[in-house]
């Protein structure tokens, strides 16, 4: 760090002994502070995909770098480095959102059994489901659980839009109540009142 080399993190894999010793030498390639440019990135993408951008990046530049499956750097790392040299990525980008990850209740793969192999076998007597039954119960109630969730927070929004409606209702019934009335007018002939409030007219 001192001598200016942008590390990855020390309890990241690949901050081994040898690969310190590399750097220094300058056998692996490694970015310097004075070279970061860093951009923001609310939504990063998973750690592989932003793995494979390094990977494809170091191979176009022809960085000499020592990442493999046991030895990656970390997530900041890396994110800084594409950073600085692909400031253009979409990752980077005001409206990007990465990939939704894969459910792993939709990765269980079903085996399908003869009936044979379940025929004739003695009735359990314990009262513990298996393990893997009990994960899958587990996510399947998880699942559960978030869309009464999502259910319960579109009621609340709907409930606020209803109230916000019903008040600028309310609001445009005051103003209207406090809108001036129309002057009565008075009749004119006050003669007619004194001589018994007839204001017939008398021709010849």
């Amino acid at each position: 760090m001192r001598n200016g080399w942008f590390l990855p993190k020390r309890k990241s894999s690949i901050c081994t002994e040898q690969y310190l010793k590399d750097v220094l030498m300058e056998k692996i390639w490694c970015i310097k502070y004075k070279d970061v440019k860093l951009l923001p990135c609310p939504r990063p993408p998973s750690k592989q995909l932003l793995i494979e951008k390094f990977q494809a990046m170091a191979t176009a530049n022809k960085w000499v770098t020592c990442v493999t499956e046991d030895h990656v750097p970390d997530k900041r790392w890396l994110l800084d480095v594409l950073s600085t040299f692909a400031p253009q990525d979409e990752i980077f980008g005001k409206g990007f959102y990465p990939a939704p990850k894969k459910n792993k209740l939709s990765e269980i793969k079903s085996v399908t059994l003869p009936e044979s192999f379940l025929a004739d076998l003695p009735i359990s007597k314990k009262k513990l489901k298996r393990r893997g039954l009990r994960i899958v119960a587990d996510g399947v109630s998880l699942q559960r659980i978030q869309r009464l969730k999502a259910l319960q927070k579109e009621v609340a929004n709907r409930i606020i839009i209803e109230e916000s409606k019903k008040d600028e209702r309310r609001k445009d019934k005051k103003d209207s109540s406090k809108s001036p009335k129309p002057a009565k007018v008075k009749p004119k002939g006050g003669a007619g009142k004194a001589n018994g409030g007839d204001n017939t007219l008398m021709t010849d």
